[in-house]
């Protein structure tokens, strides 16, 4: 997350890391699903702005997702995917509402 998204906060530092069992299954020869289920660790340190202090958290979650892959040849596809990272860092007295916990991606996936 960027900064200027969380006025309350000068500096976010957010790592997270995760281990994930998939399985992709073929619905036709040029669409197939890749569902995904593990779990995720997140740590989280804030600082908060106009304040020298630091508020942090880490949690391990439960995550799932789903991947829908298209296959244009043998070798390019295209993807769009959802994964859902659990329940948000506990951070007292801030405001949560924009600290996503779900993920969306997209792009092209190349074998050479």
């Amino acid at each position: 997350k960027n900064v200027d998204e969380h006025p309350e906060f000068s500096k976010e530092d957010v790592s997270r890391y995760g281990v994930f069992a998939t399985y992709t299954l073929p619905l036709t020869s040029s669409f197939s699903v890749t569902p995904k289920a593990g779990l995720t660790k997140v740590d989280g340190s804030y600082t908060l702005s106009g304040l020298s202090s630091e508020v942090s958290d880490s949690s391990t979650e439960f995550t799932y997702g789903l991947e829908v892959n298209y296959h244009y040849n043998d070798n390019i596809g295209l993807f769009v995917g959802y994964t859902d990272y659990g329940n948000e860092l506990e951070l007292n007295n801030i405001d949560k509402n924009k600290m996503d916990t779900q993920n969306y991606t997209f792009g092209i996936k190349i074998d050479i």
